[in-house]
């Protein structure tokens, strides 16, 4: 994994000009729709296509339903991880 991207199945998502960019399997860039589903960090609540600077957002995601239980799944893998780790770091 190369640092500042995240890699999904079938895209990639790099920060590239102060908001994510996403790089479909052949590298080329695919343009944020206004359809995009976020969750606003700030609001608690989902945002539809640009609305929140994106180090204050979760998304972008295809239904509201995947953005609107964004939080819960995050905080859920956190919770795993965190437990996986053990006492990393306590001593």
């Amino acid at each position: 994994m190369v640092p500042g991207r995240r890699e999904a199945t079938d895209a990639v998502y790099v920060w590239h000009g102060g908001r994510i960019a996403v790089l479909n399997a052949e590298g080329l860039m695919k343009q944020e729709s206004d359809s995009s589903y976020w969750w606003s960090l700030v609001h608690a609540r989902v945002e539809q296509g640009p609305g929140s600077p994106n180090a204050e957002r979760l998304g972008p995601y295809a239904t509201y339903e995947e953005a609107a239980t964004a939080i819960e799944r995050a905080k859920r893998r956190t919770q795993e991880l965190d437990a996986e780790d053990g006492g990393w770091g306590n001593g």
